[in-house]
């Protein structure tokens, strides 16, 4: 899982020039879309079920970061693209590497509801609607 990914952002780097990537544990054993309880009890020591990793950038190479780059200089210049893949000790895919990766596509507002986090929250970065869009949408236009 980790060596197809880390192509996917090599490529993504030698295409685009910068990139940011999130990635982390998703605790969803009953598979019903939502962050278990045992996620949050800090001292149980499970194993994660899944990881998700969120890519994004600006839709200009190489240009338009705001200063700190967290985030586009035109919040609607972002392009995201999030998969949540399952976390197993042997990986028994016989899929193409980009068509797994195509399988596994998230929303952001699903990789929120399995982790707890919250994305695109600063309405001075990211206004409500354009949001809105990033965290409901495929980003299948990365």
């Amino acid at each position: 899982m980790w060596s197809i990914i880390r192509k996917k952002i090599e490529g993504y780097l030698k295409e685009y020039g910068r990139l940011l990537v999130f990635a982390g544990p998703v605790y969803d054993f009953d598979y019903d879309g939502r962050r278990d309880k045992v996620a949050a009890d800090k001292g149980s020591g499970s194993k994660f079920s899944d990881v998700f990793v969120v890519l994004l950038r600006c839709s200009k190479k190489g240009a338009g970061w705001i200063e700190d780059g967290t985030a586009c200089v035109n919040a609607e210049d972002t392009r995201i693209v999030s998969y949540v893949l399952p976390h197993v000790k042997e990986d028994n895919n016989c899929l193409k590497e980009d068509e797994y990766l195509h399988d596994n596509v998230a929303t952001i507002r699903d990789v929120e509801r399995l982790t707890g986090l919250r994305f695109f929250s600063n309405p001075k970065k990211w206004p409500e609607k354009i949001a809105l869009r990033l965290r409901t949408t495929f980003g299948t236009n990365f």
